[in-house]
């Protein structure tokens, strides 16, 4: 699949009541295959390195359409699937992995566009270790799998969703990195002004509970004040209680919008 073909795709999924297209680009999807292109389905088939998992991409009107041809004997992830389908797809062996709430702080006007403490960038070369941070983290929190040194490196590198990327670091007191974050911003060109989004926010349990997540998600709002950003972004699964209470703390508010519910079906019995 190319661009073009894409693009198409994702236009004529606009037809239909539901679909997790609207949340994704190409970047990624050039090894995905094409299940069903029709009236009343469309479904993509690849792995997400995002994720690591395969991954259905699809734009259907009910879970009846698209449950028939989710024969994959590997486990999947199917994403942004509306809440009615749950009781459906669950009763066909799939299950909640996460469901993701945005929050947002409308506002930077108290944050200094000088951090109290110098910003620490990480650099790609910094990727490996950025990733092993994030993969000892995994499964901490629902929904959490921690990426990749490539995942990173394309942060920094090759990244189409947000612009001024930067990987913010924290180093203990012997050197080591224990603590990560992805930012960047996006929606410059909204009269609201831009956004910092926050991500991959990660910290060595053993280092967990002293304040270094609220050390860096602080500095990545003054890194977006400093880069023009008027409010800040981040998305939280429903039961992670702690984070929740973080994020909260730290000036951000749920949208009133429902999450985005991810569902998995593990691997078949042989």
């Amino acid at each position: 699949m190319n661009t073009t073909e894409f693009g198409q795709i994702k236009q004529r999924a606009l037809r239909f009541q539901h679909s997790s297209f609207q949340y994704i680009d190409f970047d990624g999807l050039d090894d995905y295959r094409i299940i069903a292109d029709n009236d009343t389905l469309i479904l993509l088939w690849g792995y997400s390195a995002a994720s690591h998992c395969w991954q259905y991409h699809w734009a259907a009107d009910s879970a009846e359409t698209i449950l028939p041809h989710l024969t994959s004997d590997k486990s999947f992830i199917l994403t942004s699937v509306p809440k009615e389908w749950v009781p459906v797809l669950e009763s066909a062996g799939l299950q909640i992995r996460s469901v993701w709430h945005d929050y947002f702080r409308n506002s930077l006007d108290d944050i200094a566009i000088e951090p109290e403490s110098k910003l620490t960038l990480l650099s790609v070369d910094e990727a490996e270790e950025a990733s092993k941070v994030t993969l000892q983290c995994k499964g901490l929190s629902r929904g959490f799998s921690g990426q990749s040194a490539d995942w990173f490196k394309e942060w920094l590198s090759n990244n189409e969703m947000v612009s001024d990327p930067a990987i913010l670091g924290y180093h203990s007191e012997d050197g080591e990195l224990v603590g990560v974050l992805c930012t960047g911003l996006y929606g410059q060109e909204n009269q609201q002004g831009g956004v910092v989004w926050i991500k991959e926010v990660a910290v060595k349990p053993g280092h967990q509970g002293q304040g270094i997540g609220r050390q860096l998600i602080t500095q990545a709002l003054h890194y977006g004040k400093a880069h023009g950003a008027q409010k800040a972004f981040l998305a939280v699964d429903e039961e992670n209680v702690g984070a929740i209470h973080l994020y909260e703390s730290l000036g951000f508010v749920a949208s009133e919008e429902e999450g985005e519910i991810n569902m998995v079906k593990a691997d078949r019995e042989r």
